[in-house]
């Protein structure tokens, strides 16, 4: 049987964070993981290894500091490592820079 990427998801939204992970695994993708918020999912991501990071921006701050603590190679996970963001409504792209999560 062929391992699956594991993959942590972060979404504070119950019902959207268990259809998500639900369906990912009946389809067979990925091996996703769950944290309802960046607290937890800092734990998890400090005590487990992942492929991958998708992470509801819902958060503010905390999110936007997860994401650049990790590309600034602050976090101890690998600066490229694979994430997805989803977001109702997207930053301004000069807060994303500032993060250090953007370049033009």
């Amino acid at each position: 049987m062929t391992t699956l990427p594991r993959v942590l998801l972060v979404e504070p939204q119950f019902v959207l964070r268990r259809t998500i992970a639900i369906v990912a695994r009946d389809l067979g993708m990925v091996d996703f993981h769950e944290a309802s918020n960046v607290a937890r999912a800092r734990t998890l991501l400090a005590t487990g290894t992942y492929e991958a990071l998708v992470l509801d921006l819902e958060e503010g701050p905390q999110a936007f500091d997860l994401l650049g603590d990790i590309r600034q190679g602050k976090s101890g996970l690998p600066r490229d490592l694979r994430i997805i963001v989803l977001a109702a409504d997207l930053p301004p792209i000069e807060g994303l820079a500032a993060a250090g999560i953007w370049s033009s």
